[in-house]
């Protein structure tokens, strides 16, 4: 037997059966059924990529944190929760990640925090503590 999609051959049903459930086999049946429908897509209109430009600057324009001045307010947060925490842990150190520091956040958005810090002693001692 021979599996086209993966050029494989295989010497017996069992071993056909196998194959066609295989993760390797599902992938690129997967992959081939994608391809067939994307091909068959037509590329959208001048006036559908007209109108999806002034959805998404409207989004932008009314749902953004920049533009409502709460990307500084993000910033500060951080600042400040940093200087907090600093006064526990004098090794750590917060940064803003993530749409909020892309400038790509809505107002809904979430704030992403990445803390660093040193792996001493006293931090594993302390850091318990905090939470």
């Amino acid at each position: 037997y021979h599996c086209q999609l993966c050029n494989s051959l295989l010497k017996d049903v069992k071993s056909l059966k196998y194959h066609n459930k295989s993760e390797g086999h599902l992938a690129r049946l997967e992959e081939k059924f994608t391809n067939r429908i994307l091909s068959n897509l037509t590329p959208p209109t001048i006036q559908q990529l007209k109108a999806t430009t002034q959805l998404v600057e409207d989004s932008f324009q009314n749902h953004s944190a920049c533009v409502k001045g709460q990307d500084r307010i993000r910033w500060m947060i951080v600042e400040e929760l940093g200087k907090l925490v600093k006064c526990v842990l004098p090794d750590i150190n917060l940064e803003l990640f993530g749409s909020s520091a892309m400038g790509l956040a809505l107002l809904s958005s979430n704030v992403n925090i990445n803390i660093n810090i040193e792996d001493t002693e006293t931090n594993q001692k302390e850091i318990p503590k905090i939470l």
